[in-house]
């Protein structure tokens, strides 16, 4: 084995999953196995795409959700190994060995035989699904339960009481069974089926936006110029195009908040009506053609809206609009926050990371800005993002204060670091460095303490990219990272960018 085969070796870490997971899943995969081999000679009511899908089950990226969950194989560390919530492509962990590998090949079988045969070329008049009557009762969770923060995304969480921030407007809600979510991070959350393989496959997708898509064009991206105001859901419908078809909206409450609801349907008119995976496409449009939903706008007053999209993409899925019913039911929204993504002008930006900077953003720069101590900056058309975490904990809950200690977890993970120039940033000495982790990098950092909770939870380094780091004498360790999201291309551009960037940063006054 090579040296470097060793440390990566060793860096691969994790713990066996819950009796109760390894139950369910066991007993999920047998019943559609059964149910499947039943309909073998002419593949009835299953559904089939030109790939293997990559369900949740397959693709939760929380070490005790590995595809390597089916082996009973001991951890050659007792670290913990989490996921990030900080990447909006999130990658899976590569397990190193070779039965683990044989494994992943069956699960993809299977998976694969579940998803044969998808036909919805031809499409009834849409059946109205039954929207909740208004009120404002909600599910209680369990008392003395405490709602667990769900930080991580491309994951799988069991039964019980959460807590989402990712919005900026919090909310808790709870689930009877093991339940996956596939994005949150950016301002959207979606939670899926188990066996979800794509954002309409039995999804409950909540976004913090101000628009809705173009009604003349309602399955394509939202566009700035051409969207729609997301708080002016029965002008849209008016005035949507012959691609929609609408039930009657109905004004009701959820989580404690006015809301109106409508049941949508998209006819499909192509070969292909699949939406793909949010975690591939992030920037995903709302709507495709070929699946239903139940859409609501949740009114957050002055603030922009939370927009809930129920889908399925088959109509033999008719069932998770109940499922989904049942856990939106127990939803309760905190109080309302501002959106955390915004679009500053072009020139000086105030952040609140580093206890208070600016920075001098080009037009078209989207912040996001999800809690205290950690900012993202997407700069226009380079195809990366540039983070900024401020005093990081390890993943035992002690902070780095150092670069020399940040340098040795990094070895610790395999990251491979090599040290460049670096230019003042903000009238302090910093440090850069080019890193390679792979492309499946380990959890190095927690960005805040609510993340050591569970171990899905942190701060991945760059697969390929750069690191700013700066010893404030009174403000800390702060870390800055640039990563390319788009392929190797946009590396050296991105680190180009980040660099003019900060010498423009200065610190205020706390």
């Amino acid at each position: 084995m090579t040296e470097d085969l060793e440390r990566r070796v060793k860096a691969a870490e994790g713990h066996a999953p819950s009796a109760e997971f390894v139950a369910r899943l066991r007993a999920q995969i047998v019943a559609e196995t059964e149910r499947s081999g039943a309909g073998a000679g002419d593949h009835a009511g299953v559904r089939t795409k030109d790939f293997a899908p990559d369900s949740i089950i397959e693709a939760a990226n929380e070490p005790d959700a590995d595809i390597t969950f089916v082996v009973d194989l001991e951890p050659l560390h007792s670290d913990e190994n989490e996921l990030t919530e900080l990447r909006a492509w999130t990658q899976r962990r590569t397990q190193l060995l070779a039965t683990a590998a044989a494994v992943a090949v069956v699960f993809i079988g299977i998976w694969a035989l579940l998803s044969m045969n998808d036909d919805r070329n031809d499409r009834n008049d849409l059946d109205t699904v039954d929207i909740p009557t208004p009120t404002t009762e909600v599910s209680d969770p369990d008392e003395n339960s405490e709602a667990a923060p769900l930080t991580a995304d491309n994951t799988v969480f069991e039964s019980g009481t959460y807590r989402i921030d990712t919005l900026g407007t919090a909310f808790t809600f709870s689930v009877e069974e093991t339940t996956g979510v596939r994005r949150n991070e950016n301002t959207v959350v979606s939670v899926t089926d188990l066996t979800s393989t794509g954002a309409d496959d039995r999804t409950i997708t909540f976004r913090r936006t101000s628009l809705l898509p173009d009604p003349a064009a309602p399955t394509a991206e939202v566009d700035q110029i051409t969207g729609w105001p997301a708080t002016d859901l029965l002008g849209w419908l008016e005035v949507a195009g012959d691609e929609v078809t609408a039930g009657d909206p109905v004004d009701t409450t959820l989580g404690g908040l006015d809301a109106t609801f409508v049941d949508l349907e998209f006819p499909c008119v192509g070969v292909s009506c699949v939406a793909p995976d949010l975690v591939d496409r992030p920037d995903l449009p709302v709507f495709t053609a070929g699946s239903r939903y139940r859409m609501g706008v949740v009114d957050q007053g002055q603030e922009d809206p939370i927009v809930v999209v129920v889908a399925i993409d088959d109509d033999d899925e008719a069932g998770w609009f109940d499922e989904a019913d049942t856990i939106l039911s127990s939803l309760t929204f905190e109080s309302i926050e501002p959106n955390p993504v915004r679009r500053p002008p072009a020139g000086a930006a105030e952040l609140a990371v580093f206890d208070g900077i600016s920075l001098d953003l080009p037009e078209g720069s989207v912040v996001v800005e999800p809690f205290d101590g950690f900012a993202r900056i997407f700069p226009p058309n380079i195809g990366g993002d540039v983070e900024f975490l401020t005093r990081p904990l390890d993943t035992d809950g002690v902070e780095v204060t150092t670069t020399d200690g940040l340098l040795q977890l990094l070895g610790d993970k395999a990251v491979d670091v090599t040290e460049l120039d670096a230019p003042d940033i903000g009238g302090i000495e910093a440090r850069t460095f080019e890193v390679a982790s792979g492309p499946f990098p380990n959890i190095v950092l927690k960005t805040r303490a609510a993340d050591l909770v569970r171990s899905g939870f942190g701060w991945e380094s760059p697969q390929e990219g750069h690191l700013w780091v700066i010893e404030h004498p009174d403000r800390g360790l702060l870390i800055v990272s640039s990563e390319g999201l788009v392929g190797p291309e946009a590396i050296e551009p991105l680190r180009s960018w980040t660099d003019d960037l900060l010498r423009t940063l200065a610190f205020r006054d706390p």
